[in-house]
């Protein structure tokens, strides 16, 4: 969220045009945290394996707590905000 609201808010001269998208993948990530966990909560934190075809996000043994952190939908939001997409 913090990434996309800079990128639309700085001077253009201070913002890399990676931002943009790389929020975008960044929300994606913790969207998909909480669709995929079987409460529909995230847990604390997952396994990323990025050469797995299926299971490329797993939760530890150790993780399946959630602390209600807000980053998630914070950044679900400054992407509406910015971007205007729904999804």
């Amino acid at each position: 969220g913090m990434l996309m609201m800079g990128a639309r808010t700085l001077p253009a001269d201070e913002v890399d045009a990676a931002w943009e998208p790389l929020a975008g993948e960044i929300t994606e990530t913790c969207y998909q945290m909480y669709k995929r966990s079987p409460s529909g909560l995230a847990a604390e934190y997952y396994n990323f394996n990025p050469n797995a075809k299926t299971d490329d996000m797993t939760i530890p043994n150790d993780a399946p707590h959630n602390l209600l952190r807000p980053e998630a939908i914070e950044a679900v939001y400054y992407m509406w905000y910015y971007i205007g997409d729904p999804k």
